[in-house]
């Protein structure tokens, strides 16, 4: 056991694993939640396909497309992307980026084609950009490939399990800090989650010397 007189939790956060039949039956290899530490994965693979329309989503996209130099295909299930800016149109303007909105993953499996991908229509009239095939239909896809599947589902925060006394709850805690990610589920700012850690250290600067 290990005793302090003050404590800051700063442990950031998991990915959000969506609830899509099938996906934790998938094969090592066949799924990542990011492109950091998966190198050797997407060097290997010719495809992938990225479920989300944020920011990370379109991040990992565009570095797919660019770095490891595979067809994606993007699958969003509102009409429109939360990625904004530059990012977003650069990811739409991408010759060998699919984006596909208004659909929805149902249920995924592992085949001789590497991943299988049940997708539903999530709205009235979904949308395929057509810069990634020479079919210019928006014909409703209904099946997809892809050698690696990346869910881009957003996160939530990676707390440890912390015991109090008896009578106590966390916020009561005076000099225990839970900060940046840890606490909000996503801040999405470096600048802004370093500040927040500022702010625990001279608030339990001010803990310890008030004792």
């Amino acid at each position: 056991m290990i005793q302090a007189r003050a404590v800051i939790v700063a442990t950031g956060t998991r990915p959000r694993v969506p609830d899509i039949a099938g996906l934790s039956s998938l094969p090592d290899g066949s799924v990542i939640y990011g492109v950091a530490g998966a190198k050797e994965i997407l060097s290997a693979a010719d495809s992938i396909m990225i479920i989300g329309g944020g920011e990370a989503a379109f991040d990992y996209a565009l570095s797919c497309a660019v770095r490891f130099n595979l067809k994606v295909t993007l699958l969003i299930r509102s009409q429109q992307p939360r990625a904004r800016g530059w990012l977003r149109d650069k990811v739409l303007s991408s010759s060998t980026i699919r984006v596909v909105t208004g659909m929805q993953v149902t249920s995924v499996s592992h085949t001789s084609h590497g991943v299988q991908a049940i997708i539903e229509p999530s709205l009235k009239k979904p949308y395929i950009s057509s810069s990634y095939s020479k079919n210019k239909s928006n014909t409703p896809v209904t099946v997809l490939h892809a050698d690696v599947i990346l869910p881009a589902t957003g996160r939530i925060p990676e707390l440890p399990e912390i015991s109090v006394p008896d009578g106590s709850n966390l916020e009561s805690l005076s000099c225990l800090h839970i900060i940046g990610d840890a606490r909000l589920g996503s801040l999405g700012q470096a600048t802004a989650a370093a500040g927040e850690g500022l702010l625990a250290a001279m608030e339990v600067s001010r803990c310890l010397n008030s004792e």
